[in-house]
């Protein structure tokens, strides 16, 4: 999903959410896995895990409106063709 910056954001395929979305829980993966080197504090592990239960709440949220969508997308290609 690209947003360009000189202009409205392009139309995304159900394709390109769910690449934007693996794409996106592979660099979560990778973060979560940088809390765990030493010399963190609690208060910084504690931190970024929580931001992490965030960004996972809201890929799963955009999982779910992605998903609702592709129906009345393909029922708007069979009317409007």
């Amino acid at each position: 999903m690209v947003t360009p910056c000189n202009g409205p954001p392009t139309s995304s395929t159900p394709q390109d959410v769910d690449a934007w979305l693996l794409d996106a829980q592979e660099r979560l993966a990778h973060l979560q896995c940088q809390v765990a080197r030493p010399g963190q504090t609690c208060f910084q592990q504690d931190a970024v895990i929580n931001l992490c239960v965030l960004l996972q709440e809201a890929f799963e949220e955009v999982r779910v409106v992605s998903a609702s969508a592709r129906p009345s997308r393909s029922k708007h290609r069979q009317i409007y063709g």
